[in-house]
């Protein structure tokens, strides 16, 4: 089955960072392209041992010609056959729960 990769970008490099940078370049489906973060030594911390580009701000990314996920996430386009998984249901039913401190 042939299939197109997805595009993605982290934002926000914190102590999870390193294993879903690590899970993103393990996967054969995700091209891990950019990464944003504040603090720029982080950045360029985890774009040099990620393989990915270094994004100036998270407006950057956003003005990247790469949302075929928004698309999927919103509804307005049908998740392609070979991305509608186990994986992407549950990333489609996901609900931001907020808890008190």
């Amino acid at each position: 089955m042939s299939f197109e990769l997805v595009r993605v970008a982290l934002v926000g490099i914190g102590w999870w960072s390193g294993p879903v940078g690590g899970a993103a370049k393990d996967c054969p489906k995700i091209d891990l392209v950019s990464c944003y973060t504040r603090t720029p030594e982080k950045r360029a911390a985890f774009a040099e041992a990620h393989g990915c580009a270094e994004a100036e701000s998270y407006e950057a990314i956003l003005e990247a010609d790469e949302h075929a996920i928004f698309g999927w996430l919103t509804g307005r386009v049908a998740v392609p056959p070979e991305h509608d998984n186990k994986v992407m249901a549950k990333i489609l039913r996901f609900e931001f729960q907020k808890t008190a401190p």
